[in-house]
């Protein structure tokens, strides 16, 4: 799971984004691009993992991230 940012804005039903949330599932190498804003909470993403990750896939035993600054900052 990783973001990339620095996009140029793009509207999908009419909100707009400018990065994506990019899912690799390990064992099939199958890949979700899930667009989002650069300020994304945890709670959204929380949110997208489960709509578009976990009820197509299933709940995987192990995430790996590069630990970006939304999931270790303290608030």
């Amino acid at each position: 799971m990783d973001f990339v940012t620095g996009l140029p804005p793009s509207a999908r039903r009419k909100i707009a984004y400018n990065a994506l949330l990019i899912v690799v599932y390990r064992f099939s190498k199958t890949v979700r691009y899930i667009p989002c804003s650069v300020d994304i909470t945890v709670e959204e993403i929380g949110d997208i993992l489960v709509e578009e990750v976990f009820a197509r896939f299933s709940v995987p035993r192990s995430i790996v991230s590069d630990r970006g600054t939304v999931f270790i900052a303290t608030y």
